[in-house]
C-alpha cells in the first residue's frame, strides 16, 4: 500500500504482522496507526486539533499534508 504525495510516498508492506513497525506506524491488524512519539501526539483528520501541544504533528487526510502544532504551520512548505 502506498500513501502520500509525489515524491513523498511511503510504500507500506502488504503482509504485515501484528505489532509490525514501519516508519514510525504500527499494524494493528486492520490499519497501520501512527506510533506515539515521546512529548507529541500525532492527529490525523481533516479539522486539526483544538488544543495542540507543541511539537504535535496533524496529517489533513483531506489534502494530503503535514502540519506542526501549535499555530499549524505546514510542513515541507520550503522553495524548490
Amino acid at each position: 500500500m502506498q500513501f502520500g504525495l509525489g515524491d513523498r510516498m511511503l510504500n507500506f508492506p502488504n503482509a504485515p504482522n501484528v505489532d509490525d513497525m514501519f516508519a514510525n506506524w504500527r499494524w494493528d491488524g486492520e490499519k497501520w496507526i501512527a506510533a506515539r512519539v515521546a512529548g507529541s501526539n500525532v492527529y490525523i483528520g481533516i479539522n486539526p486539533p483544538s488544543n495542540p501541544n507543541r511539537g504535535d504533528l496533524w496529517w489533513n487526510d483531506d489534502v494530503l499534508s503535514l502540519w506542526v502544532g501549535t499555530d499549524w504551520v505546514v510542513v515541507g512548505s520550503g522553495a524548490d
